[in-house]
């Protein structure tokens, strides 16, 4: 079955050969299967027609960046809020598996979270699901500071603070691919993940100096941590619009029309032209109400013949790189402390900070190498410094090696974070990028009361470092067997 342009009345027999159509810029192909399909959905079939992206290309300005400021904050909040419990924890006085359950708990409402945004972004727009999201982030995140040292309370504000930070995912990422056109998509993309090393940073640096250097109480920790989020939410709300590209999926010419109006004058560009922008010839690929139902029938596509393969390889690369680093990078701390060193948050924000050269490296690269080469890459990497981690048994190696791996494994998150949404069609796009994140946080989620009961039977260092090693390894491996690189191609040139 045909998914494009004219998804609803080709037929699976019209197209057998590539077929390119100089007046439509619509490029086609099928295998005898019915396997392959490259689709050009942003493009037109006539002269005349609207290309969305064409004018985003020569209308690029302010109001990409201003927004493009807004994504990359909300990022940076995810990153604080996670990067918060591996913080606080060494204060509490818990037991390592409680610990451990807490710091998974934050992964247990970031799948609910990242399943609703998926369906209820395609349903109410991006922005608005994004807003939301933040909201919940910041409320709860605020509240687990303001209660008693209770851990089923704490467990509770971090499992709902997680629903706000999961529910950010989809909409943030979606957003950061439809307001640029396919020339600028991959920079925009990267520098949104980017932003998350910006988060890491900001939560390290905080966490040194208020229990550090000055021992506060870390509710301080946790409402500072609140700060991306809230200047994110005002730049949404102040600021930024709804992506034209989900109106034209919506079929909704007047709002296209007046987004498109509104961020040429903010540019100093030229508005839209008078023609229609939204012709017949373009398939929504979504309803005009979305219901619960088409939800399902959104989700089940992904799992389709022609899908099966790109979704099954991304749920295995999200799972072993989210078990992998989490799994790492939250018990950081605790890797420090086995060698009774005082400054154990000053070694931790050195961590952080190597994402730099890691997200320097990715942003240069991921246009270059192409965004599978880059995932492969890294994740490979990864496995082998977790590995000679492993064997390491001084402060100082462990301190570096531990940078080593967060500045090689960034460059992987970054490479997925441009990959995955370019895997799908704009249809399909904010659900399967839910589902990918939700599978992720559970694994996160796993990774953290996993690693927590390793600590607690005092099993070897070694041990738990391996465990990461070989998910890193198989992520390699699936990565490599995916069978579309996105790189140069437009949003909707989707190989399934």
């Amino acid at each position: 079955m045909l998914r494009g342009n004219n998804m609803s009345t080709a037929s699976s027999n019209s197209i057998n050969n590539t077929t390119n159509n100089n007046s439509s810029n619509v490029l086609y192909e099928t295998d005898d299967d019915n396997q392959k399909l490259f689709v050009n959905s942003t493009s037109v079939n006539s002269e005349d027609d609207f290309s969305l992206d064409e004018y985003l290309n020569e209308n690029m300005g302010r109001y990409q960046y201003i927004s493009l400021l807004a994504l990359g904050l909300s990022n940076a909040a995810d990153s604080t809020e996670l990067m918060l419990i591996s913080f606080i924890m060494p204060k509490l006085d818990f037991t390592d598996t409680m610990k451990g359950v807490l710091s998974g708990s934050m992964f247990l409402g970031m799948i609910v979270g990242g399943l609703y945004s998926g369906s209820l972004s395609g349903m109410i727009g991006r922005r608005k699901c994004l807003i939301v999201a933040l909201l919940v982030n910041v409320v709860f995140g605020t509240l687990t500071a303001l209660f008693p040292d209770s851990w089923e309370w704490i467990f509770f504000c971090r499992t709902v603070a997680g629903v706000g930070v999961g529910g950010t995912v989809p909409a943030m990422f979606a957003m950061a691919s439809e307001i640029t056109s396919q020339k600028y998509r991959g920079q925009f993309v990267n520098m949104v993940c980017i932003c998350w090393m910006v988060g890491g940073i900001f939560t390290g640096t905080t966490a040194w100096v208020m229990l550090g250097v000055h021992d506060w109480s870390w509710r301080y920790l946790c409402v500072a941590s609140q700060f991306p989020s809230a200047v994110a939410l005002m730049i949404l709300f102040m600021y930024v619009l709804e992506t034209p590209k989900f109106y034209i999926y919506k079929k909704d010419e007047a709002n296209l029309r007046k987004v498109l109006t509104t961020m040429a004058k903010r540019n100093g560009a030229q508005p839209p032209p008078s023609r229609p922008l939204i012709s017949d010839a373009t398939d929504s690929g979504i309803e005009e109400r979305i219901t619960f139902r088409e939800s399902m029938r959104i989700l089940k596509n992904l799992f389709s013949k022609r899908m099966v393969r790109t979704t099954s390889l991304l749920l295995v690369v999200w799972f072993t790189l989210s078990f992998g680093w989490y799994g790492i990078i939250l018990w950081v701390p605790k890797l420090f402390d086995r060698y009774g060193h005082d400054d154990i948050y000053g070694d931790t924000l050195l961590v952080q900070v190597a994402n730099l050269p890691g997200n320097i490296a990715s942003a240069l690269l991921v246009d270059r190498l192409g965004r599978k080469n880059l995932l492969v890459t890294s994740m490979a990497l990864s496995c082998i410094t977790c590995i000679v981690l492993g064997f390491q048994n001084t402060l100082t190696g462990t301190v570096i090696l531990s940078c080593i791996y967060n500045g090689v494994s960034i460059a992987g998150w970054n490479s997925l974070g441009c990959l995955s949404p370019e895997s799908f069609p704009t249809s399909e796009r904010s659900t399967a990028i839910g589902l990918l994140s939700s599978v992720g946080k559970l694994a996160s989620g796993l990774s953290q009361v996993v690693f927590g009961l390793m600590f607690h039977y005092d099993l070897p260092y070694s041990a738990i470092l391996f465990v990461a090693a070989g998910m890193m390894l198989l992520g390699s491996l699936a990565t490599h067997f995916l069978p579309f690189e996105p790189m140069n191609q437009s949003i909707d040139a989707v190989v399934v």
